[in-house]
């Protein structure tokens, strides 16, 4: 692969998750911790909710616009999470991890990381020392891990963190 080819992936797999990271913190946070908090007692000593394009679909989740035009609103997370880029489709190629963001699903998240985590977001994650984590946040913030691959490996993949907080604290 070339220089330049390789800095292309990365810069289309960055702004990628930078556009999926303003669609989710666009979505209504009392849904999203709902869906977010539905999933976690369905699933099995996990610290943490997948997503991916295939979500928007599922009952619950929760869509801009709400349910008057749920079919256009689902095709348009659809396309959020999973577009199209330069002939690539990255519907299977975005991950998304949504976490509470509390001590204890951060200690489960630096023990167990998801297999499509990538040794530097791994890493980062291990270092991290959050002591003084305000519990009064815990009903107000979810922490949240975009990674898109662009190349066949993990570590041909690129990845964005952020918190999404609830509206009546922003």
């Amino acid at each position: 692969m070339q220089y330049t080819t390789h800095n292309q992936d990365k810069t289309v797999a960055i702004n990628i998750a930078r556009g999926v990271l303003a669609y989710m913190e666009r979505l209504d946070f009392t849904e999203l911790k709902q869906y977010v908090e539905s999933k976690m007692n369905n699933t099995d000593s996990q610290s943490f909710v997948y997503l991916n394009a295939s979500d928007c679909s599922a009952d619950g989740f929760p869509l801009l616009g709400g349910e008057n035009d749920k079919e256009t609103n689902q095709k348009t997370c659809e396309r959020a999470l999973g577009p199209a880029v330069n002939n690539i489709d990255y519907k299977t190629r975005v991950h998304i991890f949504l976490v509470p963001y509390d001590k204890k699903a951060q200690d489960e998240l630096k023990a167990n990381p998801p297999e499509q985590f990538p040794a530097s977001l791994i890493e980062k994650i291990r270092l991290e020392d959050e002591e003084n984590i305000n519990t009064d946040l815990q009903n107000y913030l979810l922490k949240i891990y975009v990674i898109v691959r662009w190349g066949d490996r993990v570590e041909n993949s690129e990845w964005l963190e952020g918190v999404i907080a609830d509206e009546t604290i922003r």
